[in-house]
Order: structure tokens, then C-alpha cells, then sequence
């Protein structure tokens, strides 16, 4: 029977936190939907956010205030440089390559012109395309040029010259247009202007992937300031609207079992400014029975000065109760231990007793058979006198 109820145990599925049939149509998240081929996973994840709520008012004050929220915007730049920076190397890479492929085109094409030149003794540098020009009509009836194989032929090397001309146009046209992008490109980085725009959007797409890797984990986050009142949440209950949770406390929000712990917990947390965890009960009318392993940090501004709390909760209900079975299977099998060890030493013991219960016994009955023997040879001793 043990065994059954342990693989039992280690059977477990996830149940969602929150219920799925609670709140509106527009408290739902996310779409389920997967995306099919290379299409952007985000763009399946609708980005009007309904369980999450925040003090705007605040937020800005908090990223300039705050250590990390000062790095958070230096990590946002220094992205936003990077990438303006590998964009700038690609280019100049590029343009390397054309610059190189338009000198071998020059070239080719000054050696072309050079034996043309070498074969009419013309030393000046004059263009051979053009039907009009005395060298060409002088080399094209000159009776020295022996027309035999296709490399040797006047149409082949006038083709030749024609591609390269050509290819030489279309390579210092993108030359061209690659230098001009080039120098818009130094022109925005050497700006004093920041990249806001760009900044966030990047910082949109970056919450956006939280939210979609977020949008089934059983957890709450949040921000409270140092007077406990939330200032942003994330995975809020769905029933629960802004002014429910923006500008409160715990205790003002819920009743139940667990709220004034989990608040005193907090307030202990900011007091002494260090971070700590602690798995804590709740019993609300709202939600239900649901057990949470909380954690806390204290928030510090630039003049290391507690202002507020961050605050983790990740529901562990479901783990709690097989964590409470299993202490259970173990206390039932300690105590069936003990009495199997119990019962076994009571055996022992009767069975000592009766050992030394029966070799009294059989020590009575040898004494006594003994005792016989020697009365009957005493009475066979006395009938021979």
C-alpha cells in the first residue's frame, strides 16, 4: 500500500492560481493561440495588459530615484549604442567590399584601354566603346588582329569592357548611397538627442516578453512604498479594479487569515533592510484557502534611503499539501516502525520467560526423576539385606 501512495505523489498537475471563468472578457491576458512558421511570438500576446496596474505618477520618479532603476535605463542606452554600433560596422564592412570590387573594376577596365592602346601605339587614355572614335574604327580594321578563338575576338572584349562599365556604375551607385547612410548614421549617434523613441519601444518589447513568459506562472509581483500602500501589481485577482489596489495596503484590500502576518512580514522586511522569505497561509472570502512562499527586498533610493518594498509571491498550495501527505506517509511509517520494533522486543521477552520458565521445569522434573531413582535403589538395597 506504501508504494502506491508514493508514486501517487509524484504525480502532480499545476492548477491555475487564479480561477479561468472569474472577471470580464477584457481580464484576459493573452492569447493561447500559437503562432505558426517565423511569425513574431508577440504578436499573438495582446499587449492591454488588464492584471497589471501601476502608479505612473511614481514610476518615473522611481527610475531616477532608485539604483536600479538608474541601471535599468544605462543597460536600455547602452543596447541602443551597441546596436547602432554593429549597424555602423556592417555598413563600413559593406562599403570596404564595394570600394574593393570598384578598384578591381577600374582596374580591368585601365588594362583593357592599355592594350588596346599598346595595339594601336596610341598611348593616350581614350574610350574604346565609342563607335565614333578614331582607335576604335583604326584597331577594329587594323589586318594585324587575328580573329580566331572566342577570347580573342573584338565583340568578346568589347562585351567584357561594356559588363564591367556597367558593374563599375552599379557599385559606385550603391558606394554612393551606403556613404550617405553612413553619414546619417554618425550624424543621429554624435546627436546629443536621446533615442526615446527607439528606448521604448525596445522597452515595451522587453515587458512584452515578460508578460508572455509570465502569463501562466503561478506567481504576484508588486511594488509598495515604505508606507505599504501598492503603488504597481502584476496578476492581480481579476475582480480586483485599479482603485481596489492602487493607494492600499494589504489589510485594506483583503480580510482573511494570513493578511496582518503577511503585512507584518513586509513592514519587518523594510525595517530591518534585509531581504528575506517566508511561506505564509491565507484563508480570504476572496480566493479561498492558498499558501504562498513570499519574498521581499527592500527598495533604497540614491542616498541609500528605504522608500519601499518589491515583493515576490509564488503560489505553492498544491506543493504545500503533497509536502504535508508525504510528513504524514512518514510519521504513519515511523509509528508502524515503532511498534513493529515494540512488538518484537515483547516477543523477545516472552520468549526468555519461557525459556527459563521451561529450564526450571524441565530442571524440576530431572531433580525430581533423580529424586525417585534414589529412593528406588534405596528401597531395592534394602530388599537384598
Amino acid at each position: 500500500m506504501e508504494p502506491d501512495q508514493t508514486e501517487e505523489m509524484d504525480i502532480e498537475v499545476l492548477s491555475s492560481m487564479w480561477p479561468e471563468d472569474v472577471g470580464t472578457q477584457a481580464d484576459n491576458r493573452f492569447s493561447i493561440e500559437k503562432p505558426a512558421g517565423d511569425s513574431d511570438t508577440l504578436k499573438e500576446v495582446d499587449s492591454a495588459e488588464k492584471r497589471t496596474m501601476a502608479d505612473l505618477k511614481r514610476l518615473p520618479e522611481l527610475m531616477n530615484m532608485t539604483d536600479q532603476g538608474s541601471s535599468q535605463l544605462n543597460n536600455l542606452v547602452k543596447q541602443w549604442e551597441y546596436k547602432q554600433d554593429h549597424e555602423v560596422k556592417l555598413l563600413r564592412e559593406e562599403l570596404k567590399i564595394l570600394t574593393k570590387q570598384r578598384e578591381e573594376a577600374e582596374a580591368k577596365e585601365l588594362n583593357i584601354i592599355e592594350e588596346h592602346n599598346f595595339e594601336t601605339k596610341e598611348p593616350e587614355n581614350v574610350p574604346v566603346l565609342d563607335d565614333t572614335n578614331d582607335l576604335y574604327r583604326r584597331f577594329k580594321h587594323n589586318k594585324r588582329v587575328e580573329i580566331g578563338e572566342e577570347f580573342d575576338t573584338v565583340a568578346y572584349w568589347k562585351q567584357k569592357a561594356l559588363s564591367l562599365e556597367k558593374m563599375l556604375e552599379a557599385s559606385t551607385e550603391r558606394e554612393r548611397r551606403l556613404i550617405e547612410k553612413l553619414n546619417e548614421s554618425l550624424k543621429t549617434m554624435e546627436s546629443h538627442s536621446a533615442p526615446v523613441e527607439e528606448l521604448t519601444q525596445n522597452l515595451k518589447r522587453a515587458e512584452g516578453f515578460l508578460h508572455f513568459i509570465l502569463q501562466n506562472a503561478p506567481i504576484v509581483m508588486g511594488h509598495q512604498d515604505k508606507d505599504l500602500r501598492y503603488l504597481f501589481i502584476y496578476n492581480k485577482f481579476p475582480t480586483l479594479r485599479e482603485q481596489d489596489i492602487l493607494g492600499k495596503t494589504d489589510v485594506e484590500i483583503f480580510q482573511g487569515v494570513g493578511v496582518k502576518e503577511s503585512e507584518d512580514f513586509k513592514r519587518e522586511v523594510l525595517e530591518t533592510g534585509k531581504a528575506s522569505k517566508k511561506e505564509i497561509t491565507f484563508e480570504t472570502e476572496l480566493f479561498g484557502s492558498k499558501t504562498f512562499l513570499i519574498y521581499v527586498e527592500p527598495v533604497y533610493n540614491k542616498a541609500r534611503e528605504k522608500i519601499g518594498i518589491n515583493h515576490m509571491g509564488m503560489e505553492v498550495t498544491d506543493q504545500v499539501k503533497k509536502r504535508e501527505k508525504m510528513v504524514k506517509l512518514r510519521e504513519d511509517k515511523a509509528v508502524r516502525k515503532a511498534m513493529k520494533s515494540e512488538l518484537n522486543k515483547t516477543i523477545h521477552i516472552t520468549m526468555l520467560k519461557l525459556w527459563h520458565r521451561m529450564n526450571f521445569l524441565l530442571l524440576f522434573v530431572a531433580m525430581f526423576f533423580i529424586h525417585i531413582l534414589h529412593e528406588f535403589t534405596h528401597l531395592k538395597l534394602r530388599s537384598q539385606e
